[in-house]
């Protein structure tokens, strides 16, 4: 799944309208990543939690996901069981992981 995927499905999942962008402003590119969704008309209010620490943990709060850290693995899991382990590599693993977990729960609402 490419990253505008995970974005626009955990934007479904957690009830957020936006437009995607590649490139919201030069210093989004910079400290954030380029792409994100756009909300609302305001070009500064942009949503991704793939590069966002908050917006990360908020959609988890939001769609109840749990998060278990267990030496160097991430488990996120909207059950109350963790039998899913997601790895991820960098920086970004537990961002990614929620935004995955969240991407799930879009993909289930089809």
């Amino acid at each position: 799944m490419t990253d505008k995927e995970l974005l626009e499905l955990a934007a479904k999942a957690a009830g957020i309208n936006g437009d995607f962008v590649e490139k919201v402003t030069d210093w989004d590119s910079q400290h954030r990543g380029g792409s994100a969704l756009q909300i609302g008309s305001c070009s500064a209010q942009t949503w991704n939690p793939l590069t966002d620490d908050g917006d990360a943990l908020r959609l988890a709060v939001k769609l109840k996901i749990n998060i278990q850290f267990s030496g160097g693995l991430y488990s996120v899991s909207k059950r109350a069981v963790f039998d899913v382990c997601c790895e991820f590599e960098g920086e970004d693993t537990i961002r990614r992981a929620i935004t995955f977990e969240a991407a799930q729960i879009g993909e289930a609402m089809k």
